[in-house]
């Protein structure tokens, strides 16, 4: 990201500084919480870091407020087609490469006996070229309205290239809203692919159509991995079981 050719540069010095306070640290003197598998696999590879143990804790969420609601009210509400297969993206600054807009777009092309599709976007209103409608909700800041908005869809699209543990697919998970994904960062730890959603590899834009067409087919399919995606949130991530799960761990230290 730099482009530095200075091999004394700014981010040069700092992983010397780093590396040198880590050094006189013991490893019974810190311990690391990661998000997710992939958190703590890279902490595990760190050339300093990785001498120090590490406990997985997720992230919870209010599974009262994110909750299954009435999708014939949502919609209503928001002001969208009742017919409508919607699928949801969200994202807060979409022109970011990373977040994987340009790869959906792709894979939103081409998509084969679907009657009255819409794509509804939370955040920055991203160029869809694909011929379906597109309806821009624009940011959500109120988590009650925003709750709203993944029960007045059908399926939730998280198409990052890169990610670490994204709230959407939690809140998604907790609406009873199943999800379609790459298999990216921390998304594998939340998505029981083929139970609460589906995952394909990243920027399989081929894939990515399939598994979203697969799920549009099959509005039991989506039905039941959304029961599933709600059970999961209600056992796993809750605020009140990752508190529980920082408490264990600060027993445990002292």
């Amino acid at each position: 990201q730099l482009g530095s050719d200075d091999v004394n540069d700014l981010s040069s010095q700092t992983w010397k500084r780093k590396q040198e306070t880590f050094s006189h640290v013991t490893p019974r003197r810190l311990h690391f919480v990661a998000l997710n598998r992939w958190m703590a696999s890279n902490l595990a590879q760190h050339p300093f870091l990785h001498r120090f143990p590490v406990t997985i804790i997720p992230n919870g969420l209010d599974t009262e407020v994110f909750a299954p609601r009435n999708r014939k009210f949502a919609r209503e509400s928001l002001g969208l087609p009742q017919n409508a297969t919607i699928i949801l993206f969200v994202a807060a600054v979409v022109q970011i490469r990373y977040k994987g807009f340009l790869p959906l777009n792709d894979a939103l092309v081409g998509l084969k006996g679907q009657d009255n599709l819409l794509l509804i976007s939370v955040g920055t209103k991203p160029v869809l070229n694909v011929g379906i409608p597109h309806v821009h909700l624009g940011y959500i800041t109120d988590d009650r309205l925003l709750a709203l908005t993944y029960n007045a869809a059908d399926l939730f699209v998280i198409p990052s290239l890169h990610d670490n543990s994204p709230n959407t697919v939690l809140e998604s998970m907790a609406c009873g809203i199943p999800v379609v994904g790459f298999e990216t960062g921390g998304v594998p730890d939340m998505v029981r692919h083929g139970v609460t959603g589906s995952l394909v590899p990243r920027n399989d834009v081929a894939a990515l159509r399939a598994a979203i067409e697969d799920l549009l087919r099959s509005p039991s399919k989506r039905e039941e991995m959304g029961i599933n995606g709600r059970r999961a949130a209600l056992q796993e991530y809750p605020l009140a079981v990752q508190a529980k799960r920082y408490s264990e761990l600060y027993q445990s230290l002292v």
